[in-house]
């Protein structure tokens, strides 16, 4: 199997043999696009940390529940959850 420089690069992960994830479109309206990554709301995600008491905790919390809630989706792959995971503090 040929390694795809986007996957390389993390922005993108093989679904199968023939399919790569770059993002995803919300299942009610297929105009919007969300990419794996975005710069715009990790620095949004960057004051909100700055904001935070206890950090540590908090963004336990929410990884928790997040990875929750993707791993529900079946579309997802699992290393897709868990790539998008270390993303949040």
């Amino acid at each position: 199997m040929i390694i795809h420089p986007l996957i390389v690069t993390g922005k993108a992960f093989r679904l199968n043999d023939r399919e790569l994830c770059v993002g995803y479109r919300l299942a009610s309206n297929h105009n919007i696009f969300r990419p794996i990554f975005s710069h715009k709301r990790q620095r949004i995600l960057d004051n909100v940390h700055a904001s935070i008491r206890c950090p540590t905790v908090f963004w336990y919390k929410v990884r928790q529940r997040y990875y929750l809630c993707m791993c529900k989706v079946k579309r997802i792959p699992l290393e897709c959850v868990q790539h998008i995971m270390r993303f949040i503090y």
